[in-house]
């Protein structure tokens, strides 16, 4: 768990922003108490907005209000695409600073719909081969599409392959800002978004994933052989 003292907004954003973490007191993380804990359950499609760029979102949350919130396991037998569990432990006091921060970004998300700009996943860069059936020992400078600032399918057959499946139209973004992250960018109708993310984080990012012996074996995909 990541600790620490004082009003940090990082990642949440400033007053009147979702998630905003100027009002708490700065002494919330130096709480002593009995640990309780709580239960959320998120849909996958907004997991993100709690986990932020490389978990600095959770990393952020932690250390403004002393809570350990952890990201579990998603159960993706739910219609809906995935519902994923995010656990909540501390005092009674940080527990509850931490839920109305969760609370409240996911309200502010149901209140704000997607707009036709489309759905952004972020994800490590070590997937991106993984997406496009490239052996990640040759995805490495040099090779043509990872010179490319965006892939789309046009670029990339097992792209294509994804949206005949999904109806959803992909397009992988290598310029994020961030090192090490690319962004995935979804359009579609709601339904067509919802059924690639499960596919891209269930059947591609989350699955059995180990970036250090899948870049060491360099050959095992994880996905189903159909896609």
């Amino acid at each position: 768990m990541v600790k620490g003292k004082g009003k940090n907004k990082g990642s949440w954003g400033g007053k009147g922003k979702p998630g905003d973490l100027s009002h708490l007191d700065p002494n919330l993380a130096d709480d002593v108490g009995d640990k309780v804990s709580e239960t959320l359950m998120v849909g996958v499609d907004k997991i993100g907005l709690l986990i932020g760029r490389g978990g600095a979102k959770v990393k952020d949350l932690n250390r403004a209000t002393g809570a350990e919130v952890v990201i579990c396991n998603t159960d993706w037998s739910d219609k809906s695409g995935g519902i994923t569990t995010v656990k909540v432990v501390g005092t009674k006091k940080q527990v509850e600073a931490a839920m109305d921060i969760l609370n409240a970004t996911l309200a502010w998300a149901a209140a704000h719909p997607r707009d036709a700009a489309g759905k952004k996943m972020e994800v490590s860069l070590h997937h991106v081969p993984k997406l496009l059936k490239v052996n990640p020992k040759d995805y490495v400078p040099g090779h043509p599409l990872y010179e490319y600032p965006k892939i789309t399918s046009d670029d990339n057959h097992n792209l294509l392959k994804l949206e005949k499946l999904t109806q959803a139209t992909i397009e992988i973004d290598q310029t994020t800002a961030v090192h090490g992250i690319s962004t995935i960018l979804l359009k579609g109708d709601d339904s067509a978004i919802c059924k690639a993310v499960e596919i891209i984080a269930h059947r591609y990012v989350y699955r059995g994933d180990n970036a250090e012996l899948f870049l060491d074996m360099g050959a095992e995909w994880m996905a189903d052989a159909d896609i």
